[in-house]
Parts: C-alpha cells; sequence; structure tokens
C-alpha cells in the first residue's frame, strides 16, 4: 500500500511539474525575435528602392518598437538623416525623397533631417 501511494505521488508531481513548465515556456516563446519577419522584407524592399533611386545609405538603424527605420545618407559630402515608416510602400517613401532632394536643391538648400514616417512628412532645411 505505501509504495501505491508514493507511486501515485510521485506521478501526479511529474505530471503537473511537466504541465506547469510546459504553460510556462509556451507562454514565453511571444517574447522572440523571430528572424524571418516582416522587417526582413521591407529591408529588401527599401533597399531596392534606395538603390534604384540612385542612393547608398551609410548607416541603418532599425528601430522596432517605433516601426521606423533611420538611415544616414551622405549626399555631396553632407550628412542626412532619413526615417522611413515599416508601414508604408518604401517605393513612395523613395519618391518622396527624390522629390524633396530636387526641391532642396533647387531651392539652394541643404537637408539635415527627413522624416517620411508620419502622415505629412517633414523635412528641416539649412542655407548652404
Amino acid at each position: 500500500m505505501n509504495f501505491f501511494k508514493l507511486s501515485f505521488f510521485a506521478v501526479l508531481f511529474v505530471f503537473t511539474s511537466i504541465v506547469i513548465l510546459n504553460i510556462y515556456f509556451l507562454s514565453s516563446k511571444s517574447n522572440f525575435i523571430n528572424p524571418s519577419s516582416q522587417h526582413n522584407d521591407f529591408v529588401n524592399q527599401l533597399n531596392f528602392a534606395l538603390a534604384s533611386g540612385g542612393f547608398k545609405p551609410i548607416d541603418v538603424k532599425l528601430r522596432q518598437y517605433q516601426n521606423e527605420i533611420d538611415i544616414n545618407l551622405k549626399i555631396e559630402d553632407k550628412p542626412q538623416t532619413i526615417i522611413f515608416s515599416t508601414q508604408k510602400n518604401p517605393f513612395w517613401q523613395v519618391s518622396s525623397l527624390q522629390k524633396i532632394q530636387k526641391l532642396a536643391k533647387i531651392r539652394d538648400k541643404h537637408v539635415n533631417l527627413i522624416d517620411l514616417s508620419q502622415n505629412l512628412p517633414y523635412a528641416t532645411l539649412q542655407d548652404n
């Protein structure tokens, strides 16, 4: 009888331990970063759009929590920071970037920062 009670409690303990560990590890898996995400596809599309637009990024920073990508460009030996949104089409954003660069060149200004991540993109300009 003692052996039966001891084996019953041992099986019960092992079973509850497995259930608790399984619940713990399944709930913590949502915090892992998946290497094949939407951002990888977006970054590839953005790189292609920038290359087809004639831009060569110097530094790229992915801020996943804000759905933004910061890129530093050097145009005419002057650094520029461009913020892209991962929620918008990268080709449209590069097209907007080209229009802003063209407008700045016409007005003989230098662009310091371009933020394309918001609904109304903006740029900060300074005189050459």
